[in-house]
């Protein structure tokens, strides 16, 4: 079943070619969330982050991208595939209809919400491979590269990288050769009661688990969290180092080079923010 302009197809090939094509031409924007138990987590900050988005991209905004429409639209889906009272991870995609040229620079945004379940709560994880810098190419901080599908070809050839050297993750850096994020999502340095994440001007991806997570640090009394620009040197100092992956889980890291890692606060912390979520499922 899929979900094209808030209509319901049962196969691709029922799908209008008008609505497909875009999604052929041009990576689309794309939103991820989760939904269990009848309700979508976190979903007026994933809404406001992608109206914020496509402001950032240009993209024109339906009248009818509400909030309330949106999520009309996800719950028939859900209904239709049998998935409501499931767990399962939301992608809701928009594109533009026209890539823009002299003479249409702006066209209607087609949009597209596909669903799929999962078997697992958020969760902790410990990783047992160790993790690398990727440094054959570098990203630019700034506002672009905090969008979720920035880089997306670049993202690929780092897993490649990764993938090759049979590391757990990769460390994504910018121009400025500072730490900006894993492939996977947001990445943590602990050292001490100290918890550091690279801020946004640096070039990470401004996702809502990312913000939710720093939220959680902050109301533990003990532990002091701020987002300011991190050297790979401080790799080698820290205690602990833990990435957030996506609408997933929290992931332990055990090593970088020689540097071994290891995973109390990380547990604290994902103890706390698996308790947030369970308390909105």
């Amino acid at each position: 079943m899929y979900s094209f302009q808030g209509k319901l197809y049962p196969s691709l090939a029922k799908v209008p070619s008008d609505y497909l094509k875009p999604f052929v031409d041009s990576q689309p924007l794309i939103e991820t969330f989760r939904y269990e138990n009848h309700k979508l987590l976190f979903w007026e900050a994933h809404y406001f982050r992608l109206m914020a988005s496509m402001r950032v991209l240009r993209m024109e905004i339906p009248l009818q991208f509400t909030m309330e429409y949106l999520q009309g639209v996800i719950f028939d889906l859900l209904q239709a595939k049998g998935e409501k009272e499931k767990m399962g991870k939301i992608e809701l995609k928009v594109v533009r209809s026209i890539p823009p040229n002299q003479i249409s620079p702006i066209s209607s945004t087609i949009f597209t919400i596909s669903s799929t379940a999962i078997e697992s709560n958020f969760c902790y994880r410990e990783e047992h491979l160790p993790i690398d810098l990727y440094k054959d190419h570098y990203i630019t901080a700034g506002l672009y590269s905090s969008l979720e599908s920035a880089h997306h070809q670049w993202r690929e050839m780092a897993w490649v990288y990764v993938h090759e050297n049979q590391f757990c993750e990769g460390i994504v850096l910018n121009q400025n050769k500072e730490i900006v994020e894993s492939l996977l999502g947001a990445i943590f340095l602990v050292k001490g009661n100290q918890i550091t994440t690279p801020s946004t001007a640096q070039g990470c991806r401004k996702s809502v688990y990312r913000s939710q997570c720093i939220e959680v640090i902050q109301q533990i009394s003990d532990l002091d969290v701020k987002e300011e620009s991190i050297s790979p040197f401080a790799l080698q100092k820290a205690d602990e180092l833990f990435v957030l992956n996506g609408v997933s889980e929290i992931v332990s890291v055990p090593k970088y080079r020689k540097k071994k890692f290891t995973n109390s606060v990380t547990k604290r912390i994902a103890t706390a923010f698996i308790d947030r979520i369970n308390k909105l499922s």
